[in-house]
């Protein structure tokens, strides 16, 4: 179940997503740009970001969709709500983000570090950096999307990316800190995130 994050300010925006489509146009929300491309609708979304934005930290790894270190926000308006999930933008076309918001790690916070950051700042969590972007955002996607905060489902969220992670430091270890830094305080351990 999605815990949605946020009003949506454009009803119509997403309505108009098959008709850009159909038009060669794409038209999606990366972080805070509106964007309107005539790329390759079969192009990757992790090229798109990286090649085309500029904004590299959203890192290559395998482009197979296991390590986690490309993983972006996809949000997609719900009953007026925006409501957002991790995925691997190495697998994903950017034709699939028409009509979406999409968050990189450069797009979770402007002046501030967001809790998760904070925590993996506190915890000494971010090894060598390769892979903290995608952990970062796959745990921000995990607290914006899950109805039930619980560490253990938490840490399934993101096997993948912290699986990469080399075994000199091992995440695990660093992640029941991170994870309870990370947590707002809300009744119940209801999530009570947003963008």
């Amino acid at each position: 179940m999605c815990q949605c994050a946020g009003n949506a300010t454009d009803k119509d925006w997403t309505s108009n997503r098959t008709a850009e489509m159909n038009q060669h146009e794409l038209v999606f929300i990366l972080n805070d740009t509106e964007i309107h491309t005539s790329i390759s609708p079969g192009t990757s979304l992790v090229d798109f970001i990286r090649r085309d934005r500029h904004l590299t930290g959203t890192r290559i790894g395998c482009r197979e969709g296991d390590c986690g270190a490309c993983t972006v926000l996809i949000g997609t308006l719900d009953r007026d709500r925006m409501c957002y999930r991790a995925a691997a933008s190495c697998l994903m076309p950017v034709a699939a983000a028409a009509g979406c918001h999409v968050v990189t790690i450069e797009g979770l916070n402007n002046e501030d570090l967001t809790p998760v950051q904070r925590a993996f700042v506190e915890e000494g969590a971010s090894q060598c950096g390769f892979c903290t972007p995608g952990l970062v955002v796959s745990l921000t996607g995990f607290l914006l999307s899950s109805g039930k905060l619980d560490e253990e489902d938490a840490l399934t969220a993101i096997e993948a990316t912290s699986a990469a992670v080399p075994a000199i430091l091992p995440f695990e270890e660093r992640f029941p800190q991170c994870w309870r830094n990370s947590v707002p305080e809300c009744p119940e351990g209801e999530s009570d995130w947003s963008l």
